[in-house]
Parts: C-alpha cells; sequence; structure tokens
C-alpha cells in the first residue's frame, strides 16, 4: 500500500492484525468491513449468504444498482475502490465445518460477529473460544448500536420462527457499533463481558409523557447494569430469512 495513504496514523498505537473474519455483511458487517480496510487491515475474510436488497442501503454504503448482488460481493468491489491492496475473501454463511475446511483460525486474529440471531453469535463465539481466536460482536437496532465480548444469554421472540421481519434501524447505530468494534480490534484489546450502547433515546416523566430525545452512551464499566440498556441490540433481518443457514445481515 502507499505509504502516504496511512501516514496520518503512523505516530499512533495501532497494532493492525494480519486478517479478521467478519460474520454478516449488512448494516454493519458492512460497516465494520469498510473500516477495518480503510485501516489498513490486509486482508479480510466476509461471510454471508445474503443480497442486496433495496431497504437494505438506508445503512449500506452502496448505489442502487447494487441491488440484487450478494452482499460479500457488492462490498468486497467496495472495498477494492478504496483499498486495492486489500485481499478479500468472500465466503458463504459461517459454520465451523466451512471455517475448519479454509483453515480459517490460522488466518485472522479476530473475528467479529453482526449475525441476525443468537443461535449463529453464540456458534461463532463457541468456535473462536475453542480455536484461540479473538471474538468480538456488534449489532443495531432502532437508535442503538452495541457491541461486547460475549453473546447475550437471551433470545428474541422471533429466534423460533421462519424468518424475521424487518425492525426500524437506520446508518447512524450501525456506524456506532462498527466503529466501537474496529476501534478494539485495530488496538488488539479484548471487549470481554463489557457492553456498550450508544444512541438516541426517548426521556419521558415519571407519568410517561415523552419529553425530548437525547444522546446516551451506556458502558457496563463505568456505570451500574441496567437490564435494558446492557442487552446487545437486536439486529433486524429481512423478511425471506432460511434459519437452517442463518442469515447473517444486519
Amino acid at each position: 500500500m502507499n505509504n502516504e495513504v496511512l501516514s496520518r496514523q503512523e505516530s499512533l498505537k495501532l497494532n493492525l492484525p494480519k486478517a479478521v473474519g467478519v460474520i454478516g455483511a449488512g448494516g454493519v458487517g458492512s460497516w465494520v468491513s469498510l473500516f477495518l480496510a480503510l485501516a489498513g487491515v490486509p486482508e479480510l475474510w466476509i461471510f454471508d449468504m445474503d443480497t442486496i436488497s433495496a431497504n437494505n442501503l438506508n445503512r449500506i454504503p452502496l448505489p442502487l444498482s447494487s441491488v440484487g448482488k450478494k452482499k460479500t460481493e457488492a462490498i468486497a468491489e467496495m472495498i477494492k475502490l478504496v483499498r486495492p491492496d486489500c485481499n478479500v475473501l468472500t465466503m458463504g454463511w459461517f459454520t465451523p465445518e466451512l471455517a475448519k475446511a479454509c483453515a480459517l483460525s490460522s488466518s485472522i486474529n479476530w473475528v467479529v460477529a453482526t449475525t441476525d440471531t443468537l443461535a449463529s453469535r453464540q456458534q461463532v463465539h463457541k468456535w473462536a473460544e475453542h480455536e484461540g481466536v479473538q471474538y468480538i460482536e456488534a449489532a443495531a437496532e432502532g437508535e442503538f448500536g452495541s457491541c461486547t465480548g460475549e453473546p447475550a444469554e437471551w433470545a428474541t421472540p422471533q429466534e423460533s420462527l421462519p424468518g424475521y421481519a424487518s425492525v426500524p434501524v437506520w446508518v447512524g447505530p450501525c456506524v456506532f457499533s462498527a466503529a466501537v468494534a474496529v476501534a478494539h480490534i485495530i488496538h488488539n484489546t479484548s471487549i470481554g463481558d463489557r457492553a456498550i450502547r450508544i444512541g438516541w433515546a426517548d426521556t419521558v416523566d415519571t407519568d410517561d409523557e415523552f419529553i425530548a430525545a437525547q444522546f446516551e452512551m451506556y458502558d457496563s464499566k463505568f456505570q451500574p447494569e441496567d437490564e435494558e440498556l446492557t442487552k446487545p441490540a437486536v439486529i433486524e433481518e429481512d423478511e425471506d430469512l432460511n434459519l437452517e443457514e442463518e442469515e447473517q445481515d444486519v
């Protein structure tokens, strides 16, 4: 890579990994992949089977012409435009069997889970623990983005349904959570069981009457535990999710 491109970060104490696996290429995973590439990570493994829909484009930095393309391929093309030297490997849905077949654990230092179901995140987390790969997950829902180092112990009501209805979300929370995850990765710092949530929340009075909306940030490292705030955000999903293939979209 042209040394001038990264010259403004040379004096920073960054510890770029040799490669990162990104599980999910939707509203959060796309930004995670882009931020890692912009920071200078030389190799990315992106896992997802989904294609781009028009309603993905309010949070994925792709043109309308990308509708119908595989998310992994569209994001790889985007990355090649800004970081042509970044080696992007596009894969199907993540399974431990696929990871073993492609020797993933010996290729990557970190894995980021941005998938839509608890079961899929637990699967990635279990694999990462077994293989000694650093794990972090990022999510977005509504006005909040979240980041943590361990899957939640709860599941959404939709977990056992054949598909997910889309929930409200916009690009801001996707970028929030992606930036937090990437910052930990490029400083090679585990987030552990810490939970961070950033977003915009309504303020209500004692009668539950709306007063105002304001920016809020929660960090379990510094604030008392609050069940509602510490839950990692549930990621929205397209309606045609096949749970057997565990769609990996955010």
